[in-house]
């Protein structure tokens, strides 16, 4: 009787991948994995042979400069498996494609162990080498060093009394240094010296939606607004929370279809808090002239990072709401308040009268 093969071999063109492993794909799911690698099909074989995959050798049909500039390939003893079993499917980089006659060539190949056993390993306790944020937009991960610069100091001067060309002049400054306690930093905690806020500001006369003078909402120093108060300080218990509000917020104020209005609904503007829903209240996802104020600027942003109040709020009663939904540490003793050097990426500014209201964006 004759012996009916299962195996599938498929070629690939193009993939992304290569065997020094400096860049790989992650997967949610085996079918995903596929479906992928199936777009750079140049050609599945089927019906093949039994393929032992530690030869790391297949021979097929066909001409070899065909294939030439094949780099990956995937087999899959599907036939060999019982009815109830997943095929295992293999991936390997093609080293190279040789001659064997004019129809039949052998591909050389590598597993790619990382695509191959995706799905068959667990990671333990292990140390981290490198990582990747989750968010890296300007203002994002800053880790500052631990010194404030002071004003240059002329301590000495020269210049030269004549004219020729090896002659030069000089200044000779000193730069005064202070070493900032708990070693300074952005974003993870420590002192800093100086901050940027980002908020939704003012309109600056413009009547319509949108941000045509790119300043209505937008990022600038901290500053001690003692003419409201000064400010009560929310800093989000989640680091996770913190690193998503900066982050909503200065793609917010980066966006200049989002303008201010001191009260959004009452102009016949789209409002941006309507448009939250339909946009996974992402700020990069408004592409709709609209138009917020600094507390619902601040709603948006806590949308975005999962924190859910339980009603839009006002500066009026911002603080109250905020501190309800258990996701912030309140500070509002003058050494967070009134001072700089104590705030934090993420943290919730709201004047203590009730007047304004922003989000560190930055510390340095």
């Amino acid at each position: 009787m004759a012996t009916e093969y299962g195996t599938e071999i498929t070629l690939l063109r193009g993939v992304p991948l290569h065997p020094d492993y400096n860049d790989t794909v992650f997967f949610e799911t085996a079918a995903q994995q596929e479906l992928w690698f199936a777009t750079f099909t140049a050609k599945k074989f089927t019906a093949q042979q039994y393929q032992r995959i530690g030869l790391n050798r297949i021979r097929l049909e066909g001409n070899a400069e065909t294939y030439r500039n094949v780099n990956y390939c995937m087999i899959e003893n599907s036939s060999y498996y019982a009815y109830n079993e997943v095929p295992k499917m293999y991936y390997a980089f093609v080293l190279s494609v040789e001659y064997i006659n004019d129809n039949v060539f052998e591909v050389l190949y590598e597993i790619d162990v990382m695509q191959t056993y995706h799905f068959n390993y667990t990671i333990p306790p292990c140390y981290v080498e490198r990582e990747h944020a989750e968010f890296d937009e300007v203002g994002d991960n800053l880790v500052r060093e631990p010194v404030q610069i002071g004003e240059y100091v002329v301590q000495d001067e020269y210049e030269p009394n004549n004219t020729s060309l090896d002659s030069f002049s000089y200044i000779l400054v000193d730069i005064p240094v202070q070493i900032l306690p708990d070693g300074g930093g952005g974003g993870g905690g420590g002192t800093v010296t100086a901050a940027l806020i980002g908020a939704a500001r003012d309109d600056y006369g413009d009547p319509a939606a949108g941000d045509l003078s790119g300043n209505e909402c937008s990022i600038y120093d901290w500053y001690n607004d003692t003419s409201n108060g000064g400010w009560n300080l929310l800093r989000p218990k989640n680091s996770a929370d913190a690193s998503k509000l900066s982050y909503a917020m200065i793609s917010l104020c980066n966006n200049n279809y989002i303008g201010y209005e001191y009260s959004p609904g009452s102009g016949g503007y789209t409002t941006l808090i309507s448009l939250g829903p339909a946009a996974n209240w992402n700020p990069n996802n408004i592409h709709t002239n609209c138009v917020t104020n600094c507390s619902q600027a601040v709603y948006f942003c806590c949308k975005y990072a999962g924190i859910n109040p339980a009603s839009i709020f006002t500066t009026a009663n911002e603080y109250q709401v905020l501190m309800d939904t258990g996701a912030f540490d309140a500070y509002t003793d003058n050494n967070y308040t009134s001072q700089e050097y104590n705030m934090r990426v993420g943290d919730i500014l709201v004047t203590k009268q009730q007047a304004h209201s922003a989000i560190v964006v930055s510390v340095n």
